[in-house]
C-alpha cells in the first residue's frame, strides 16, 4: 500500500456570531496574511542524546525557509543555547551560518554535574514571531564514575519519548500515544517492549516497538493517577520517565489511514462538553500552498469524525 505522509496543522476556532462561511472566509483570509510573510524554522542534528562527562555534544544545524523548505540565504547568525534543568544558560554560541548550514561541538565539561538539560536554537528574525519555529531538544549527562553510577547508568542508557498525538492528553477520552525509544548511542532501541502501569502496579499498555524503537498505544489517561513506564528487553526491565501532564478539559484528534482515506476522530470529554457543545468550530488541515476547512459541532456526542479524500490533498 502507497504510504502518505503529512505534515498536519489543526486549528481549532470557535465562533458565536455570523454564518460558517464568513469565518471560513475570514480564516482563509488570515492563513493567506500569514503564509505571506516569510518564517524560517531551525532543526539541529545531535550526534546523541545522553553524554558522558568529557564527551562532546555534536550538532550540525539546518535553517530553511518555511515556505518552500529550501536552505534559507539571509540568515548569517544562529544563536545556540544550552539550560539546565533550572532553565539557567550553561552554554552559548554564536554560529556562522552559510547556505543554511552550520555545525559546531559542545564540550561536556565540569560544568555539566549528572542531570537533563535542553539545547535551543534560533534566529533573529524567528524573535519576530510568536509561533515556535525554534529548535528545542533534551539530553541527558551521566557522571564517568561508574563505581558510583553503575545503576543510574543502566537506568539511564535508554531514552524513551512518549508523544501524545495531539501534542496533550485529555482526561477520561481515549488518547492515541506515539513512542520513540533510543539507546544511548542515538539509535532507535529494536524490538523491545514497553508497559505503562498505574499506581497500582497495573498493567495499561504493553507496546512492541519496531526495529526502529518506534511504537503506539491508546489510553484513558486519569489526571489523579501517577503513571510510570518500563523498557523490557530479554526480561530486563528499566525504568523511564512517563510524566505528561493530564489536562482536565480541551478537544484532540487522532487519525488513520484506510486506503485512500485519512480518518480523522475529534474528540472531547464530558468536561468540556457542556462548555464548547452547539458552538462550531473549524477543523483545518493546511500545506504552505492549502488548506482544507471542516466545520465541527458537538451536539450529544463526544466524538465527531471527519473522512478526507486523499486524492484531494497535494
Amino acid at each position: 500500500m502507497k504510504k502518505f505522509y503529512f505534515l498536519l496543522f489543526v486549528s481549532f476556532l470557535a465562533f458565536q456570531s455570523g454564518t460558517a462561511q464568513n469565518s471560513t472566509e475570514k480564516l482563509l483570509e488570515n492563513l493567506k496574511d500569514y503564509h505571506s510573510i516569510p518564517r524560517e524554522v531551525v532543526y539541529l542534528h545531535l550526534n546523541k542524546s545522553i553524554l558522558l562527562q568529557g564527551e562532546h555534544l555534536g550538532f550540525s544545524a539546518y535553517v530553511v525557509n518555511k515556505n518552500d523548505l529550501k536552505p534559507s540565504k539571509e540568515t548569517t547568525n544562529l544563536y545556540v543555547q544550552v539550560r539546565n534543568k533550572a532553565g539557567e544558560v550553561v552554554r552559548e554560541k554564536l554560529l556562522l551560518v552559510e547556505n543554511g548550514v552550520a555545525s559546531n561541538l559542545v564540550e561536556i565539561d565540569k560544568n555539566f554535574p549528572t542531570g537533563n538539560y535542553t539545547i535551543t536554537a534560533f534566529t533573529n528574525w524567528m524573535r519576530n514571531f510568536k509561533e515556535q519555529n525554534f529548535f528545542t531538544e533534551s539530553f541527558r549527562v551521566i557522571e564517568t564514575n561508574l563505581d558510583h553510577k553503575s545503576k543510574e547508568l543502566v537506568e539511564q542508557s535508554i531514552d524513551v519519548q512518549f508523544l501524545p498525538e495531539s501534542g496533550h492528553l485529555l482526561s477520561n477520552v481515549v488518547n492515541s500515544i506515539g513512542i520513540i525509544a533510543k539507546d544511548q548511542t542515538g539509535h532507535g532501541v529494536a524490538n523491545a517492549t514497553v508497559v505503562v502501569r498505574d499506581s497500582k502496579n497495573r498493567n495499561l499498555a504493553n507496546v512492541s516497538l519496531n526495529r526502529f524503537g518506534i511504537g503506539k498505544f491508546s489510553m484513558v489517561p486519569d489526571p489523579r493517577e501517577n503513571y510510570t513506564a518500563v523498557v523490557v528487553q530479554e526480561s530486563i526491565e528499566t525504568p523511564v520517565v512517563f510524566d505528561i501532564p493530564v489536562e482536565q478539559e480541551g478537544v484532540i484528534l487522532t487519525a488513520t489511514q484506510r486506503e485512500a482515506e485519512l480518518r480523522l476522530l475529534v474528540s472531547t470529554n464530558n468536561e468540556s462538553l457542556s462548555k464548547i457543545q452547539r458552538k462550531p468550530l473549524l477543523l483545518t488541515i493546511q500545506n504552505r500552498s492549502m488548506v482544507d476547512v471542516h466545520e465541527i459541532e458537538f451536539r450529544e456526542k463526544n466524538t465527531i469524525p471527519v473522512i478526507v479524500d486523499l486524492s484531494t490533498l497535494a
